[in-house]
């Protein structure tokens, strides 16, 4: 014998239920990914005003080094031993 099928009642509120509840839920990863975004443009934030504070920032000599003939450094005075010593 075959079987009866059952008629089934569809009610359009159970259909607007059901697409609610395959709507993809927020998981771990994208509030992982929010962070790392926020983490990015911060970096970049920063990594602007270090830059800006660099580029406008008093630029200074290196000193001056002083070679003897055989490119060896001279130095200009020797210190005093510590200790004592001689």
């Amino acid at each position: 014998m075959a079987k009866k099928a059952k008629k089934k009642v569809v009610d359009d509120n159970e259909d607007d239920e059901k697409s609610e509840s395959n709507a993809p839920r927020s998981t771990s990863y994208v509030g992982m990914l929010i962070l790392s975004s926020i983490a990015l443009i911060g970096a970049a934030a920063f990594l602007y005003l270090d830059h800006d504070e660099l580029a406008t920032a008093k630029k200074v000599d290196p000193p001056s080094v002083v070679l003897s003939e055989a490119g060896l450094n001279i130095p200009s005075a020797i210190p005093a031993p510590v200790g004592g010593a001689k």
